[in-house]
């Protein structure tokens, strides 16, 4: 028997004990000596009474029960805590936030958050803290020095509390701390108090230079870094910075490529898991996320952070370059790409680079066919979901936006935005060549390709090159044969969307001189060149003629080629020009009662067209208004005045000035040699 007040020191650390037992076990910790094993796993304890608490994991024994509850522990300490934590008696009350405690002590230490008191300094670093033994587990980090060790994986820990949590987490699965109002349960107390500021709408962290209010501390650190800029966490392989280390860290997946979380309908894979429950959201409809302003509803948070700035119209990031101002940092820094011209991102299919990650996702489509939205009323596919919802107006017929002017209608409100630019006569995009002015960037885009002679697209069944994209896609629908929109009104089909005009006599353009409407801007501009400016910029080099538009240029250039590439499809006979197949077809395919709807009054005879009538009419009446320029003879029809005024006029090759071919006063200057014309002047 031990005597009163005998005490038995360690040999090694000087560690001493009231009982020689004690010492004995004790001693165990120093030689690392494991007699006791597990029969089921063979995993090997210092203690008889860890190996008793391990078995508890096969049998699934937990022999301490809560008087309250009923619920059962396979270790005593977890019930003790578990008491704790679920005791209704709150004897001592906080008098400023009017917090409730379970003890004295407990509300001495709760009051030293409100007085931020921190008495206990370590001599190492000088971090102050507000307990005791917050100090000491802090200087462990100092000495390194893992005391706790797991019995079950032998993984070891600074303080009993992170061995706690371990136990836990990883092997128990046990979760005592549970929230009252969504009812999830925690694993320690601490991540509980964190969740519990999510349903609460106090916000005590202030920005004190924005104003920018955040629920917890380490929030307003990561927020302040938006204000100096500092990004201390360096990518190793691409040298892109970040301001926190776990962001670094989910960027390298990006260069890792390893997608670990997969969607188990459409098979696609993910970085990270928050990204996959984002898009399964996708597949369910589910929007949990509300704005509380305007009751539209979100299926991603962030989507609905930037959704509430249209709200409240804060701006606080600007360019430093153009002044240009966003409501987030994700928005200036995408921004910014344009100033330096960096484009990150690389097609690992074609090497196309991209300037934002969105364009690459979107390009990659393109190669692996995948269109992950589909019309749930026609079950059409498609790559982007901007052309899902421009699609889905197809079916609804909804114009929701309407100008306040002309009283047109748009299914989107950018739309009405570039329409009202027409009335507003605003230009905001210039061209840096010929200062030509535009409402939209995209018609900029497209009037620069006129400056330069490439033609980058090309047909692939006429081998014909175009300078725009949109152009090449148009002139495909002629091959194709497509025809995607129906008038509802007149049953025909067509392969551009201004049919509607006609029935509507909708005519937005106006000429800002005489006032005359068009349907088409092009027109417009055809008509402020012809009847105002005389300007006809496009001229053929066979024949010197000019022309207003480069479509009309087009079309002259067949005559020239001798291009006839319309076919009759009766007769096989060709046509250069669709008007003349349309001719042809009413004279000699159609009946002669249908085909021939105009009569001369004088002899009766018929005719397909009014003008053929007019041409026929001046036979009667004797009437000659062309006259030609060389020998004043005058014609009834402008076609035979043309034939007659070739064979009348001859040019000289070096200066195409125009002579009376039979002249014979100018022979002192024309030389006529094998009926060819030279100038006569150096």
């Amino acid at each position: 028997m031990q005597n009163k007040g005998r005490l038995f020191s360690c040999a090694i650390c000087q560690h001493k004990f009231k009982r020689k037992s004690d010492l004995k076990v004790h001693s165990k910790t120093h030689t690392r000596e494991k007699l006791f094993s597990c029969h089921t796993c063979q995993q090997k304890f210092k203690y008889i009474k860890t190996l008793n608490l391990h078995n508890r994991n096969y049998t699934v024994l937990k022999p301490f029960f809560c008087n309250t509850c009923q619920k059962s522990f396979s270790k005593k300490c977890h019930l003790r805590l578990h008491k704790t934590t679920n005791t209704v008696r709150h004897q001592y009350s906080c008098p400023i936030c009017q917090q409730t405690c379970t003890s004295k002590s407990n509300l001495i230490m709760h009051n030293k958050t409100h007085t931020r008191e921190r008495p206990f300094s370590c001599e190492i670093c000088q971090k102050s803290f507000r307990y005791k033994n917050n100090l000491n587990t802090h200087q462990i980090v100092h000495t390194g020095e893992r005391r706790f060790s797991c019995d079950i994986c032998q993984r070891r820990f600074t303080g009993k509390s992170p061995l706690i949590y371990h136990m836990r987490s990883t092997h128990t699965g046990e979760k005592p701390f549970s929230c009252n109002v969504c009812h999830r349960s925690f694993s320690d107390k601490g991540t509980l108090q964190r969740h519990k500021i999510i349903h609460s709408d106090e916000r005590p962290f202030s920005c004190n230079i924005c104003k920018h209010k955040v629920k917890r501390k380490f929030e307003l650190e990561m927020h302040k870094l938006v204000h100096t800029g500092e990004k201390p966490f360096p990518c190793d392989i691409c040298q892109r910075a970040f301001s926190t280390k776990s962001n670094l860290s989910k960027h390298k997946l990006y260069h890792t490529g390893k997608r670990k979380f997969s969607c188990d309908i459409c098979q696609k894979r993910f970085t990270q898991k928050s990204h996959l429950k984002g898009h399964n959201r996708t597949h369910s409809g589910e929007k949990p996320f509300s704005c509380d302003i305007c009751q539209k509803t979100f299926s991603r948070r962030h989507h609905l952070r930037r959704h509430k700035v249209i709200h409240t119209k804060q701006h606080l990031y600007s360019c430093v370059i153009c002044q240009k101002s966003f409501s987030s940092k994700e928005g200036i820094r995408r921004h910014g790409t344009i100033h330096t011209g960096e484009r990150p991102y690389s097609c690992s299919y074609c090497q196309k680079t991209f300037r934002l990650i969105d364009n690459l996702t979107v390009h990659k489509r393109i190669h692996t066919g995948e269109k992950p939205y589909s019309c749930d009323i026609c079950q059409e596919a498609f790559s982007v979901k901007c052309n899902l919802n421009k699609h889905k107006v197809t079916h609804t017929g909804e114009h929701n936006f309407s100008c306040d002017i002309c009283q047109r209608k748009f299914t989107k409100k950018s739309g009405l935005k570039s329409h009202q630019q027409i009335h507003t006569g605003e230009k905001p995009f210039s061209c840096d060549i010929c200062h030509e002015t535009f409402s939209r960037k995209s018609h900029l885009d497209q009037h620069k390709v006129t400056h330069t002679e490439q033609r980058a697209y090309c047909c692939s069944v006429c081998q014909t090159n175009f300078k725009a994209k949109s152009s090449l896609i148009n002139h495909s629908k002629i091959h194709a044969g497509e025809k995607r929109f129906f008038c509802d009104i007149c049953q025909k089909s067509f392969s551009k969307n201004t049919h509607n005009m006609i029935h509507t006599r909708q005519r937005p353009y106006s000429c800002s001189i005489c006032q005359q409407t068009f349907s088409v801007k092009g027109n417009l501009n055809a008509h402020v060149r012809t009847k105002h400016l005389g300007e006809k910029p496009f001229s053929c080099h066979v024949c010197q003629k000019t022309f207003t538009q480069n479509a009309s240029l087009t079309a002259h250039m067949r005559i020239h080629n001798k291009e006839k590439r319309i076919p009759c499809s009766h007769c096989q006979k060709t046509f250069t020009f669709k008007s003349g197949l349309s001719r042809h077809m009413l004279g000699y395919h159609s009946g002669s009662e249908v085909a021939r709807k105009f009569t001369c009054i004088e002899c009766g005879k018929r005719f397909m067209s009014n003008q053929d009538l007019l041409r026929h009419v001046k036979t009667h009446t004797g009437e000659k208004p062309f006259s030609c320029h060389v020998c004043q003879k005058t014609f009834g029809q402008y076609s035979t005045m043309k034939t007659h005024s070739l064979q009348c006029v001859s040019h000289c090759q070096n200066c195409w000035i125009s002579y009376p071919r039979k002249s014979s006063k100018s022979l002192g200057l024309l030389l006529f040699l094998n009926q060819e014309i030279f100038c006569g002047f150096p």
